[in-house]
């Protein structure tokens, strides 16, 4: 008999094996030898399967299905390969139990003449398999085109591009390699047609009619989501029916007759799971679902986490944020200066980078923790969630840096090195700032030549700094009373406890700006400037290592500047 692997990719929101998915692993275990199962939620071990069968791997929630399927193939081969191999994830539901079994079955059977069974075929950009459930030979999956293929599947930015590296790219290595293959369902004429006028029908609009008498309108009718647009047979015929059509249904396309079709006990199912899910996912333009985030001013956050942060003895932290991740290398030449067991939290919109930059700093760090954030707020919007969710508070003294080009100064690489150097250039460095913050004095240690305290630089932020300000204090305070005093650039060592007014803000006066490229006057810049008032407003000195834990506000710092920005005309004519 020939080994046949399932290797499946699963992922709920609510962190569970819902029962449609137990079914779906009961049929693979009747068909399987073994079934590998990659989910990236943390499933408590209530949830996680107890046959033997089953071998369950837990990966960070990165990289969509495809990257589960190349965890769980390597897995695969790493036991020794098999014959047969299906391929699925947790994106469908089961109508009929019966009628799905069967087409696992037969998709295992034409193995003996095709290299590569679908259920779908899909026009949509270009010919491809989709992807939700195939079945591969074993010699095909060890094959040289299939492994140069599975090599490139690494976490993407936005699923778009996961679907365009991962469905499209098989089905491009399928082609160009000549690989036989069968497909499941083949539509009538009937259904064919029925699904090019929907999905022609729902395509218009009163703007882009005049596009029926062009020919690329009539050419893209072939261009349809067939496990949208013939559903029905493709239920009738095959057992299943994809998630986010019942769940979400982007075309609102009529499904009356899902109820029909099912069994009762697979439609209660099928009920059940739409009620629980619903509400985590929303539509995205071109018909594709994506999980729906909490509204809420602050960035939201995904945190992966390499292991938990807060090992016993570690009681320093960076917080770096990435926005560029070919800057990582030269942020871990400057870390590696912090001799004492620390850990790791960077922030980065990137999810691309997530792996890359787990790789790269987790030899350096007790533990690594990537928050994925939302772009908004610069460096400043996704530090601040970080801080208000209360990670930070186990530790004694945490390092705030990002990765700064400034790209608009010939001066912003100058003034970045500067920056790190002065925050942690050498061990010394960093023993002194750490140790500072340590004596119960000193709330915050920054770069001595860039604090600032010149009204020019307020910039525009100044009203938006007296709001902030009258938020956290009792006494009516007039804004021409607030004080300026900040460390330009945003990078300074601090104590969670210096800081610890920045969980009292209220939430509807931190709602940051979506990214415009501004320079000055956003919500970051005005918060820029309330990090230095913060310490001293709780009893802390904000300092330098050449005061060496005297406050920075004991001394005329006047003239003190930053590579790129404008000076104060007066400290020009005095340079001149």
């Amino acid at each position: 008999m020939p080994k046949t692997v399932a290797v499946v990719a699963h992922f709920d929101p609510d962190n569970v094996l819902d029962s449609t998915f137990h079914a779906i692993l009961e049929d693979l275990e009747t068909l399987c030898d073994a079934v590998i199962l990659v989910t990236t939620s943390q499933l408590a071990p209530i949830h996680a399967p107890t046959s033997k069968k089953i071998q369950t791997i837990c990966r960070p929630n990165i990289g969509y299905d495809f990257y589960s399927y190349r965890v769980g193939i390597a897995a695969m081969q790493a036991q020794g390969g098999c014959d047969r191999m299906l391929l699925l994830n947790s994106s469908y539901l089961v109508t009929n139990n019966r009628r799905y079994l069967t087409t696992m079955a037969t998709m295992l059977e034409r193995l003996d003449e095709v290299a590569i069974v679908g259920v779908t075929q899909s026009l949509q950009w270009q010919w491809h398999l989709q992807s939700y459930l195939i079945a591969l030979r074993g010699e095909t999956v060890a094959s040289d085109w299939f492994q140069s293929w599975l090599s490139t599947i690494s976490p993407r930015n936005t699923k778009i591009e996961t679907i365009l590296s991962g469905e499209l790219g098989l089905s491009t290595a399928i082609v160009a390699n000549d690989a036989t293959v069968d497909v499941i369902y083949q539509p009538s004429s009937w259904d064919r047609w029925r699904a090019m006028a929907v999905w022609g029908y729902k395509s218009l609009t009163i703007k882009n009619l005049p596009n029926l008498l062009r020919p690329i309108f009539w050419r893209s009718l072939k261009q349809f989501n067939p496990t949208h647009f013939q559903a029905h047979a493709l239920a009738r015929e095959t057992g299943l029916v994809k998630t986010e059509l019942v769940r979400n249904n982007p075309h609102n396309l009529s499904l009356g007759w899902l109820q029909k079709l099912c069994p009762a006990a697979e439609y209660e199912a099928i009920n059940r799971f739409i009620a629980r899910s619903q509400a985590h996912y929303q539509s995205k333009p071109g018909s594709l679902t994506a999980l729906a985030t909490v509204a809420s001013p602050l960035p939201w956050q995904r945190i992966i986490h390499s292991s938990p942060l807060g090992r016993p003895g570690v009681r320093v932290a960076v917080v770096v944020h990435i926005f560029y991740p070919e800057l990582a290398d030269e942020i871990y030449s400057f870390i590696k200066n912090i001799v004492e067991p620390f850990d790791l939290i960077i922030t980065t919109p990137h999810e691309g980078a997530v792996s890359e930059l787990i790789d790269i700093f987790a030899p350096l760090a007790s533990s690594v923790a990537v928050a994925l954030s939302e772009n908004r707020g610069r460096d400043v919007g996704p530090f601040l969630a970080v801080h208000r969710s209360g990670m930070l508070e186990r530790y004694d003294a945490v390092l705030k840096l990002h990765s700064k080009k400034s790209t608009y100064s010939d001066s912003g690489q100058q003034w970045q090195q500067s920056l790190f150097r002065q925050l942690c250039g050498n061990s010394q460095t960093v023993r002194r700032s750490v140790a500072l913050l340590r004596d119960g004095k000193t709330g915050m240690v920054g770069p001595h030549d860039y604090y600032l305290t010149h009204p020019h630089y307020w910039g525009a932020n100044r009203p938006t700094v007296h709001k902030l300000l009258q938020s956290l204090i009792e006494t009516p305070v007039q804004e021409e009373d607030v004080p300026l005093r900040f460390f330009a650039g945003t990078m300074f060592w601090f104590a969670p406890k210096a800081l610890a007014a920045l969980h009292d803000i209220p939430e509807n006066l931190l709602n940051f700006e979506p990214e415009n490229g501004k320079q000055d006057g956003t919500l970051a810049h005005a918060l820029e400037r309330l990090f230095g008032i913060l310490p001293q407003l709780s009893g802390y000195n904000v300092t330098s290592l050449t005061l060496a834990g005297r406050d920075l506000n004991e001394i005329a710092t006047h003239d003190h500047t930053v590579p790129v920005l404008k000076k104060p005309s007066e400290l020009v004519h005095q340079a001149n």
